[in-house]
């Protein structure tokens, strides 16, 4: 994945309430290696630096974005609501 698709992630998952699991099954019918623990971690090691090269409207904290994509890795092992969402 690129670092957009990882900055992607993060802000649909910051507007939109879903439930992993769905997005995980979702995900498999396109790419079969995909399993939660495997997405997960990749989330979860994601070098934060590599988004510091994206144009944003806004530069995000990194910090916070970090904290954002450790609990996005959380709650796609745990398969259940995205609880980034307010």
């Amino acid at each position: 994945m690129e670092p957009k698709d990882y900055a992607d992630i993060l802000f649909i998952a910051k507007k939109f309430p879903f439930i992993w699991e769905n997005i995980i099954e979702e995900a498999k019918k396109k790419d079969l290696w995909v399993e939660p623990i495997a997405v997960s971690r990749i989330i979860k090691e994601f070098p934060i630096e590599l988004l510091t090269p994206i144009k944003w409207v806004t530069q995000p904290d990194l910090k916070h974005v970090q904290g954002s994509l450790a609990l996005i890795s959380e709650d796609i092992l745990k398969g259940g609501q995205n609880s980034l969402v307010p």
